[in-house]
């Protein structure tokens, strides 16, 4: 049960941390619209950032 949590809390920090980089423009002008889902914004956030965004999108 542990676990799980730890690895929830993991996916919903990259998230916030992805949304934060994605509202202060770090890829560029093309994501005007703000991405809602998580798995999404991930994908977009590992080629750009370390390993912590990687370990979530896993």
């Amino acid at each position: 049960m542990c676990v799980i949590a730890g690895h929830g809390i993991r996916v919903a920090i990259a998230f916030l941390g992805g949304r934060i980089l994605e509202d202060k423009g770090f890829f560029g002008s093309e994501s005007l619209i703000p991405t809602d889902d998580p798995r999404l914004l991930l994908e977009k956030t590992v080629p750009h950032a370390n390993g912590f965004f990687k370990k979530a999108l896993e």
